[in-house]
């Protein structure tokens, strides 16, 4: 993680932990008291230096006084962001919190950025100068791109055209982050108490702790069932509680949704229709056929079609194999009396025939313990790249001394 150098920051910034140089993300030392002021001295930093930049580079623009710099300013301000993705909602709300707020000023910040015309204009006069014929093959993917998204977000289209489709990814951005708090609020809406812990057979010890752990945290006795997606994984593989599995798998696949438990709240439906609808305009602004056409102008394939006849080409390969897979499972489900093999029985009864015909549990794979082969592991790192790993907390446990070097920590 890498933002501004502590030397450089203001001293009421120096110890925040999203900025300066970080070789590894102080996770918990982030507070919600953090976000709010990295953010605005990242833009506000990276608005100065574009300011700055631009009057030189319109006159002789250079990849080291203009492409870096821009790629520089991007990446500062992902470092800021990036550490709510990998954050724990139960444990960092407040945090996450704070940088939902900050939402709208990061979206006004990235929409200039992409609809600025003067910075459309240096990278234009770059890549028709000449030095962009000395560039390698990454040196101009990385010019055409910055290029074709500029042109992708209306820029060099008549104003009106670009005031629309500006908008259009504004709202878009918008409807995107509405889905996401309607599902989350979704997930956060739905739990289930459980008081019989009879109710809980076949799950592993380690699960159900997690689930009385939860309880506690609520208030409430016995074992306390949520849709955070490890629980519900292990209930549809081990719960022998078919109503449970069913129960479960209900809630997890209609949340926020017209369906279900929880039929309409947080019902994403209306929010889906209009990001189709928003699409289908920016598509016909673009001057695309569809969004499907307009998504491909950044990716691999030139048509939307061709996608779509490489996923059937590959659903004809595949499906013969996933049959012959789920014959036997079906047929052991009915020795089990289950005639019928609904959805929330597919995982329960894959790891029954794991168990039964090759003695293989997913669990016990998932909880192999790394320490009996991370020596090896270590040794071989070294061995092929040079790169020395250290435990973070206990050095060494037996392992070759080499294995306790410098050049980065990894914790376990």
């Amino acid at each position: 993680m890498t933002t501004t150098p502590s030397s450089v920051l203001p001293a009421l910034l120096a110890d925040n932990p999203l900025l300066g140089n970080h070789e590894i993300v102080p996770y918990h030392l982030i507070k919600a008291e953090h976000v709010e002021p990295a953010i605005t001295h990242v833009i506000e930093s990276n608005l100065r230096q574009l300011a700055q930049l631009l009057p030189e580079q319109l006159e002789s623009p250079t990849w080291e006084g203009l492409v870096k710099p821009l790629e520089a300013m991007h990446q500062r301000l992902l470092a800021v962001l990036q550490p709510e993705q990998l954050l724990s909602r139960h444990h960092h709300l407040a945090v996450i919190e704070a940088y939902a707020k900050c939402r709208e000023r990061v979206q006004a910040y990235e929409s200039a950025i992409k609809h600025n015309r003067t910075v459309q204009a240096a990278l234009q006069l770059l890549q028709q100068s000449p030095q962009a014929l000395e560039f390698d093959e990454t040196q101009q993917a990385a010019l055409n791109q910055a290029l074709r998204a500029a042109r992708l977000a209306g820029v060099g289209t008549q104003r009106p055209t670009q005031i629309r489709i500006e908008r259009l990814h504004v709202e878009l951005e918008g409807l995107y982050q509405t889905f996401a708090d309607n599902l989350n609020a979704a997930s956060q809406g739905w739990t289930l108490a459980i008081n019989d812990e009879t109710a809980l057979a076949g799950i592993a010890p380690a699960v159900r702790a997690s689930m009385a752990q939860r309880a506690r945290e609520a208030g409430l006795s016995g074992w306390l069932l949520t849709l955070e997606l490890p629980l519900v994984l292990a209930v549809a593989s081990q719960a022998h509680d078919r109503s449970l599995r069913e129960q479960v798998y209900k809630a997890f696949y209609t949340q926020a949704s017209d369906q279900g438990p929880r039929a309409g709240e947080n019902d994403n439906g209306p929010v889906l229709q209009r990001i189709l609808a928003a699409h289908a305009e920016l598509a016909e602004a673009s001057g695309y056929r569809s969004y499907a056409s307009l998504a491909q102008a950044t990716r691999m394939f030139d048509e939307a079609a061709d996608v779509e006849q490489l996923l059937l080409q590959l659903i004809d390969k595949v499906r013969p194999a996933a049959q012959a897979e789920f014959a036997p499972v079906q047929e052991l489900a009915a020795v089990f009396s289950v005639p019928t093999l609904e959805a929330w029985d597919c995982n329960y009864y894959q790891e029954k025939y794991l168990q039964i015909h090759h003695g293989v549990m997913e669990l016990k794979v998932r909880e192999l313990r790394i320490m009996g082969y991370s020596c090896t592991l270590w040794r071989a790192v070294y061995e092929a790249a040079e790169v020395q790993i250290r435990r973070q907390r206990q050095a060494g446990h037996g392992c070759d001394q080499r294995t306790k070097g410098t050049i980065r920590s990894v914790s376990e």
